[in-house]
């Protein structure tokens, strides 16, 4: 049994610009297409979970099977604040009658932005009620609306889980698995937009209707899995292998008040694994074939400022993973893995996700995936060396904003003080690499996220 209890406190500041107008950016969020706003996101997080098992074997028909019961427990309250202020130019009546508006903010450069150009706002003043006038004595009493967004959400949920399952031997190669798992969920979900560009409930109610989400949904679910593994010699394995998917969702519907279906589906694998070299060196090949229903996509209410999904026809994914580890040589230790992984949409729901069957379901998940490492003990010495790479095809975005195929290569050196104790010099993305995360919400003004840089770090390990 554990339990967890987090908290987390992020502000950052967003700089955004639909298009460059003029050199650097305005401090104005409201007057022209560009922004430079702070945001703050606080969160708690509670879990608790439990797990009992129980493994044995018993016989039967002059054989000795295997048997597993499982038991888990898991219970998450989730509580989160977002806060956006917008960093509004005060625009005051100059005397000069030569003038006529001035503004106490500049434009600002966002590539030689030094943190200091927007202070940290008095979060105490944002609170959940809105509606707030701030009076500038220094502009001539000049009256500013105090504008920004302030949303809350809670996230509850709770697991039941049981299995039972039973590994059969009917002969000394072959192995049945048969099990399944009893599933028993309660999930809620709160989304409550309490202010929106400064406005309270009570405004905006007039104008957007209802800014809460508030959606439940609890259910009961048998899964079933299964396999079947023949051992051709005592190091090499072939199995097949079949398991339905069921997972609740935690995204609303178009009313608000009630929650997606779980997604559903199957997922097929065939195999070989197997070891080498007395058992130091271990690979695995794999296809697999997996199609899942009820998926979430989520769509913008522009009218009433909120988001809220639909579950979107049949996703299929089909694809190869090979996998190689372990010791090559008596000094020389690998790991490689490829993938290939190709999905689609299928039976797509009529109207505005048409367009989705023409796309991979996970734009932002790369067909080929490839990772390779080695570390190399010199020989009569405490010295080793190690190096790899990763790398991975193309990706996109759902609004269909690409990132070219990329390499990230890394290596280290590692001394040996004692059977204890190491140093290591660790260098990740030496050919300093340009790239964006993966991520399905990349659009051209936001959520492109630069990847870690050339960086290295020195290391001491312990042991005690």
């Amino acid at each position: 049994m554990n339990h967890t209890d987090q908290k987390s406190d992020t502000r950052i500041g967003s700089i955004f610009a639909d298009t460059e107008t003029w050199p650097g950016v305005s401090a104005s969020g409201y007057y022209s297409t560009f922004t430079l706003n702070p945001f703050r996101y606080d969160k708690t997080d509670k879990q608790t979970a439990f797990k009992l098992d129980l493994t044995g074997d018993y016989t039967l028909f002059d054989k000795t099977h295997d048997f597993y019961m499982g038991y888990t427990y898991n219970k998450e309250d989730i509580r989160s604040r977002y806060i956006k202020v917008w960093n509004d130019v005060i625009y005051w009546k100059d005397s000069n009658p030569g003038r006529d508006w001035n503004q106490t903010a500049g434009k600002y450069n966002p590539f030689n932005l030094t943190g200091d150009e927007v202070p940290e706002p008095n979060w105490d003043l944002y609170d959940d009620w809105g509606d707030h006038v701030d009076v500038y004595p220094e502009y001539d009493n000049f009256e500013k609306f105090r504008r920004y967004n302030y949303n809350t959400y809670v996230n509850t949920a709770k697991h039941h889980g049981a299995t039972f399952s039973t590994r059969l031997n009917p002969t000394d190669k072959l192995h049945l698995l048969l099990g399944v798992r009893y599933n028993r969920f309660n999930m809620g979900s709160v989304k409550w937009m309490h202010v929106l560009n400064g406005y309270g409930e009570m405004y905006r109610s007039n104008i957007y209707g209802d800014a809460k989400q508030v959606g439940e949904m609890s259910g009961k679910k048998w899964v079933p899995f299964a396999g079947i593994n023949y051992d051709l010699t005592p190091d090499h394995t072939a199995y097949v292998s079949y398991a339905e998917i069921f997972k609740p969702q935690e995204d609303t519907d178009v009313s608000y008040t009630a929650m997606l279906p779980p997604t559903i589906g199957t997922n097929y694998e065939i195999g070989l694994k197997g070891t080498m070299r007395d058992g130091r060196l271990n690979y695995a090949l794999a296809l697999f074939h997996t199609e899942h229903k009820n998926r979430a996509i989520t769509r913008p209410d522009y009218g009433r400022w909120l988001t809220y999904a639909d579950p979107v026809g049949k996703a299929v994914s089909r694809g190869v993973d090979v996998e190689l580890s372990g010791d090559v040589t008596d000094n020389l230790r690998l790991s490689a893995n490829y993938t290939y992984n190709k999905s689609d949409y299928k039976d797509v729901n009529a109207g505005v996700f048409e367009h989705l069957s023409r796309y991979n379901f996970n734009n932002h998940t790369p067909k080929h995936i490839f990772r390779l490492h080695s570390q190399y003990q010199l020989p009569n010495s405490k010295w080793q060396i190690g190096g790899g790479v990763s790398a991975q095809s193309e990706t996109s975005s759902l609004r269909n904003i690409q990132q070219g195929g990329y390499a990230l290569w890394h290596a280290n050196v590692r001394y040996d003080m004692s059977d204890n104790a190491s140093v290591s010099l660790v260098g990740n993305n030496l050919t300093d690499k340009v790239y964006f995360e993966n991520n399905p919400n990349r659009t051209r003004g936001k959520n492109n996220f630069y990847g870690e840089p050339r960086n290295f770090a020195l290391k001491v390990d312990w042991k005690f």
